[in-house]
């Protein structure tokens, strides 16, 4: 009979496999080694593939979990699966790289899930890829959340560096061209 799935048979009249299969890779049934190497295409015996882990006596390799990526070959444990990158999500289990950026008007924290991480508060801006909203700088402002730009203060008024809710009229016998701070 082939040897186990999971397991290896090194020799010949056998009455049990050998043993497991070596963490970080994955043994088909009548697999003769506990590293096989001559493919690593799933679902033949191999090296673990990309956006998968296995333990010792894996028979299917076991995908990263959503809001994780392994770009590796040969992943041996859960750990190896790494957090999605600030300013990206993971929105699948099993990736190998992350899913894409996230959106404009959004940030994304380290292992999101979603391109629409959190939504960017009023006086900051969130351009794509964004890993935490920026304050709107002097001489702008932004009133609406899920921005991902600041508006120019406007001629008349003034923003001061931090305000960015809402412009400030200038001051009596003063000039404020259009993006005073």
């Amino acid at each position: 009979a082939p040897c186990t799935v999971g397991k290896f048979c090194d020799g010949s009249t056998l009455n049990a496999p050998t043993g497991d299969c070596a963490a970080g890779y994955f043994c088909a049934a009548g697999s003769g080694t506990a590293t096989p190497f001559a493919s690593n295409v799933y679902p033949l015996s191999g090296k673990c593939p990309k956006g998968r882990y296995c333990l010792a006596g894996t028979t299917n390799p076991i995908p990263c979990g959503i809001g994780t990526y392994n770009p590796e070959i040969q992943a041996d444990q859960a750990s190896d699966c790494l957090p999605c990158l600030a300013g990206s999500f993971c929105s699948n289990t099993g990736l190998s790289a992350v899913s894409g950026l996230c959106a404009a008007g959004y940030f994304c924290s380290a292992g999101s899930t979603s391109s629409q991480g959190t939504i960017c508060p009023v006086g900051h801006y969130c351009p794509a890829g964004s890993s935490a909203a920026v304050p709107c700088a002097g001489g702008y402002y932004q009133p609406l959340t899920g921005q991902a730009q600041c508006n120019t203060c406007p001629g008349g008024t003034f923003c001061a560096p931090g305000s960015g809710v809402a412009p400030v009229d200038c001051p009596v016998r003063s000039y404020c061209g259009s993006g005073t701070a």
